[in-house]
């Protein structure tokens, strides 16, 4: 029976796939907005029921907002009033860095269809999926926080107040997830270790010298079975 083994070249392709599935998902799915103004009769802030509006954004940059619009993350902040500082600098750098992984990973799974499965090729892409990812989260919930949870102060005249708090939290999507499952598929790649061969031994036949054995002289070639030639009278080198 057929090692499994051998069929670790699999692995990174099916990573590569999980990659690709999340470049065609959003990474945030519908954000959730609460609404507080200050009330200055019982000085306090008044918090309205939450709402979820149906916000998606994938890595590439790209925004569906719905009834509201599509276009680039960029443009979301203008378009709702500087609610979402975003910056597309982390969209495409993110989008890149997955995308390369995910070409690498086909490409090595091929090579190791053919034969070649070279190790490092799917350790690259599974660095590749992880890392970018892992800096995309990084950078954008550093920048405007999507994940975590955000504030945004307006002060202006509405509803009798002159101050407004809009705190937004996006769901997780399946686009930043995708990565990391793709990844883990192309470092198991990587730690599996390689098929056993075994190697085959030498037989054994009854009365037969393992010419490993047997002594012959370096000066005339004959045959020799003790410290010196027999024929020329030179001593045998062990």
């Amino acid at each position: 029976m057929a090692d499994w083994r051998t069929y670790t070249w699999v692995l990174p392709i099916v990573g590569a796939l999980f990659a690709i599935i999340a470049i065609a998902t959003p990474v945030m799915a519908d954000v959730n907005v609460t609404v507080k103004w200050w009330d200055d009769w019982d000085e306090e802030w008044v918090t309205e029921v939450p709402i979820t509006m149906p916000l998606d954004i994938w890595m590439i940059g790209f925004y569906d907002f719905g009834p509201y619009g599509d276009g680039w993350v960029d443009d979301l902040s203008e378009a709702f009033g500087g609610l979402f500082e975003m910056e597309l600098a982390p969209f495409i750098i993110g989008f890149l860095g997955v995308i390369i992984g995910a070409i690498a990973g086909i490409g090595v799974g091929i090579l190791g269809y053919r034969g070649d499965f070279r190790k490092n090729i799917a350790a690259l892409s599974g660095i590749l999926m992880i890392g970018f990812t892992l800096i995309f989260i990084i950078w954008v919930e550093a920048e405007w926080a999507p994940l975590s949870g955000e504030t945004v102060t307006f002060v202006e005249e509405w509803n009798g107040t002159d101050e407004i708090r809009l705190t937004y939290q996006f769901d997780l999507g399946f686009g930043i997830i995708g990565p990391f499952i793709g990844g883990v598929f192309c470092l198991a790649g990587v730690l599996i270790p390689p098929e056993e061969r075994a190697m085959p031994s030498a037989s054994k036949q009854p009365g037969v010298t393992p010419a490993s054995k047997l002594k012959y002289c370096p000066d005339c070639g004959a045959e020799a079975t003790g410290k010196f030639c027999s024929s020329c009278g030179k001593p045998i080198v062990r």
